[in-house]
C-alpha cells in the first residue's frame, strides 16, 4: 500500500478520524514516525497492537473455499499442461 492508503486504512479503524500524510522529504517528520510499525499486514498479528487485515474484523474464511480453490488451480494446473504437450510423431 502506498502511504495515503495505510493511513487511510488506520483513519478507518479508529472511526475516520482524519490523519495528516508526513512529509517524509524532511528528517525530522521521518523521525518521529521511525518506531511506527503499525500493519494491517496478517504475518504481523502476532506483535501486540496491530489491526485486523479486514476493517470488517476477523474474518473466518471456511476450510470449502480453500478446497475450491485448490481444485481449480488443479484443473487450471492440468489443462496448462495439456495445451503445452509436444507432438511426440514430430
Amino acid at each position: 500500500m502506498t502511504l495515503p492508503g495505510i493511513l487511510g486504512y488506520r483513519s478507518a479503524c479508529n472511526g475516520n478520524v482524519p490523519l495528516e500524510v508526513p512529509d517524509f522529504r524532511k528528517e525530522e517528520i521521518r523521525k518521529r514516525y521511525e518506531n511506527d510499525h503499525w500493519s494491517p499486514d496478517p504475518k504481523d498479528r502476532d506483535i501486540p497492537g496491530q489491526p485486523s487485515p479486514s476493517i470488517l474484523g476477523e474474518i473466518k474464511i471456511p476450510d470449502s473455499v480453500y478446497q475450491l480453490i485448490e481444485k481449480r488451480r488443479q484443473k487450471a494446473k492440468i489443462s496448462s499442461e495439456k495445451s503445452y504437450r509436444v507432438d511426440s510423431n514430430l
